[in-house]
């Protein structure tokens, strides 16, 4: 947040723009970064905001995962988390 309550003339043009339409703003507070970014992303997803596009769309933060049943257990990158080891959609191997 702190970077958005610069000089104007530092601040970048589309930010400039958006920081002109604030009247005033309310934070949350969380226990750790993980958590703010996870809030963030529902948040985004929620309210569809008109600056901020890069969560808007249908993703979501990806998470590690471990095949605990697999003979070698190997890492994956999944975007949902399920509870059966097959059923997770997404799936990019490492």
């Amino acid at each position: 947040m702190r970077s958005y309550f610069q000089a104007p003339e530092k601040l970048d043009p589309k930010v400039r723009a958006m920081m002109a339409r604030v009247a005033d703003f309310d934070y949350i507070v969380t226990n750790s970064e993980l958590e703010a970014l996870i809030l963030e992303n529902d948040l985004i997803k929620s309210y569809q905001p008109r600056y901020n596009i890069r969560l808007r769309d249908d993703k979501t933060y990806p998470y590690l995962k471990i095949t605990m049943t697999d003979k070698y257990p190997r890492l994956v990158l999944v975007r949902k988390i399920g509870t059966a080891n097959h059923a997770i959609s997404d799936r990019i191997q490492m």
